[in-house]
């Protein structure tokens, strides 16, 4: 057990649990449905969970980063579709996010500029470009948000039920 305990420090699964407080994978075995054995096979990476296993396990461990990394590692769909998020303070991802409002202005002015005719000339693709990844990059610091808050009032709710 100590053997593939070292072998999973890195995994997320892995460090998923231990910050929830479960100590033990048969602990986590009755909550999940599966046998502590399984859990051993996700966390050193012999094997990749099931989709539902992963929502199981984010829900059980109170952090909504493992869709997110399932969907944009494991899937191919999420790959090619989805932003890979970052585990963020929710301080920082909302400094982010008021500066993506403040610019959000400028970026709606040029695709106005670029749309109102309905015809988008090849001097303006590269600023079409610009605003598209404007709008990209603000999508994804939503989504952080969204997760920043999410593990926020995760952690709430477990101080909350502890006490």
């Amino acid at each position: 057990m100590t053997r593939q305990a070292t072998k999973a420090i890195g995994n997320m699964y892995f460090r998923a649990r231990k910050l929830a407080g479960i100590s033990s994978r048969e602990e986590a075995s009755r909550s999940l449905y599966v046998e502590p054995e399984t859990i051993g096979k996700w966390e050193t990476d012999k094997c990749v969970p099931g989709a539902e296993s992963v929502l199981l396990m984010s829900d059980l461990y109170g952090d909504p980063l493992l869709i997110n990394h399932y969907c944009t590692d494991k899937c191919p769909i999420g790959a090619n579709h989805y932003n890979k998020l970052d585990n963020k303070d929710l301080a920082v991802v909302s400094l982010q996010m008021i500066r993506s409002l403040r610019e959000l202005e400028d970026a709606k002015d040029k695709l106005l500029d670029i749309t109102e005719d309905g015809i988008i000339d090849d001097s303006e693709i590269v600023e079409l470009d610009f605003v598209m990844n404007f709008f990209d990059k603000m999508e994804k610091t939503i989504q952080e948000l969204r997760l920043s808050i999410k593990k926020e009032l995760n952690s709430d709710q477990t101080i909350s039920t502890q006490g």
